[in-house]
């Protein structure tokens, strides 16, 4: 099944992306640059930016190329079939909300940096529960006889803090949302790596308590700031669809090239019916998951009126089907995709951080269940009696 049907354009982009990354981006290269400094290629990041990756879909007039979230796409889903290193989704995130407000002052100070990619964003979002209700883990708390506003919370897992610049902060407010691009070196945050099995990608510890916020730090507040969360969820769990979706795809071409290539007894492996069956189950799962992901990309890139749906559709089928995926692929290999100089094992530990990334496969499931059932709304940190329907 064809959802997206790409221009001559489009398809030459996803053509030059994914040869430049086959070429720097390789499992080679993945290795070296995941156990760097800052766990990525700052040389291929810039050749990145000369390229425009990061402002594909922002306005001409704001510095980018005036595209859709479908160009944006094309890059994730690239980025993840190589398994690529790099705060790609975080920044294109924190981009996008900068984009949303291109009067605010922060986007002034840091769009055409984070363009070129000088500055790097991160992104600290409201979380999918585990009854599919959304929580703001930051409140923006006003104190002092000048009401000045100060950020407190937790948040245990935000992507690549480590090396941004400034960070697009979601929080709940005393009039509703809002939302700050905290400057990470003015703030003096102190993000604490949490190391985990996968070197593609870092997580952080992101500790506030009572940092203040300036006013030129705002980028939006009241409904303004519900609408730019809610699609900045959205593409947050459809990235990690995207990059599910190109992983997927990487492992089961790997697999079907062993079966096809491995000799047991005389022939083949892929002759074999239970290896047949497993290359196709995890072709079909791949495939699905496809399909759920271009759904959420038109949505998003056409503002459809089901994107909160389809891109927690998005995020639970492409997370599931690239773990399971790399499984298949692995039980495929043998004793050889076990160990660490086969490459198999960089898919696998990314597949597997997938499905915790921006929420967990069953809190978007519930998501889903409660978007269905007409339940849908999100929660304010530590006031459950406040509700904001989440557009």
């Amino acid at each position: 099944m064809q959802i997206v049907s790409l221009t001559s354009e489009q398809r030459m982009l996803r053509e030059v992306v994914r040869e430049m990354l086959d070429a720097d981006s390789g499992p080679d290269a993945v290795r070296r640059s995941g156990g760097t400094e800052h766990g990525f290629d700052e040389a291929l990041w810039r050749k990145a930016a000369d390229l425009g990756w990061f402002g594909l879909e922002v306005p001409e007039e704001s510095g980018g190329a005036g595209g859709t979230y479908l160009e944006t796409s094309i890059v994730l889903r690239e980025i993840g079939r190589c398994a690529t290193p790099g705060p790609y989704l975080p920044h294109s995130l924190a981009v996008a909300a900068m984009a949303a407000a291109p009067d605010s002052a922060p986007a002034g100070r840091w769009l055409d940096t984070m363009l070129s990619g000088e500055a790097i964003g991160a992104v600290v979002l409201p979380t999918v529960i585990a009854d599919g209700r959304t929580r703001y883990p930051v409140r923006a708390v006003e104190s002092g006889p000048d009401a000045v506003l100060h950020l407190t919370g937790c948040v245990a897992d935000v992507p690549d803090l480590g090396v941004a610049d400034v960070v697009v902060v979601a929080a709940d407010g005393p009039d509703g949302p809002c939302v700050f691009a905290v400057p990470a070196e003015e703030a003096s945050l102190q993000p604490e790596w949490n190391p985990t099995h996968d070197r593609t990608r870092r997580l952080y510890r992101l500790d506030l308590d009572r940092c203040a916020v300036a006013e030129q730090w705002r980028l939006a507040a009241g409904e303004e700031a519900a609408r730019l969360v809610d699609s900045l969820m959205w593409r947050a769990a459809t990235g990690i669809a995207l990059d599910g979706v190109g992983g997927a795809g990487r492992v089961v071409e790997m697999a079907v090239e062993h079966a096809k290539e491995r000799e047991q007894f005389g022939r083949p492996i892929g002759a074999f019916q239970a290896v047949k069956h497993m290359c196709a189950d995890a072709f079909l799962e791949a495939e699905t998951a496809r399909v759920a992901a271009d759904a959420a990309v038109m949505e998003i890139a056409g503002t459809g009126p089901r994107r909160a749906y389809w891109s927690s559709v998005a995020r639970f089928r492409a997370a599931d089907a690239y773990a399971r995926a790399a499984g298949a692929a692995l039980q495929i290999h043998g004793g050889i995709g076990m160990t660490w100089e086969f490459d198999l094992h960089l898919w696998l530990k990314r597949a597997k951080l997938n499905r915790a990334i921006f929420g967990s496969c069953d809190a978007h499931r519930a998501r889903v269940a409660r978007i269905a059932s007409g339940a849908h709304e999100l929660v304010a940190a530590g006031e459950g009696d406040r509700r904001w329907t989440s557009r």
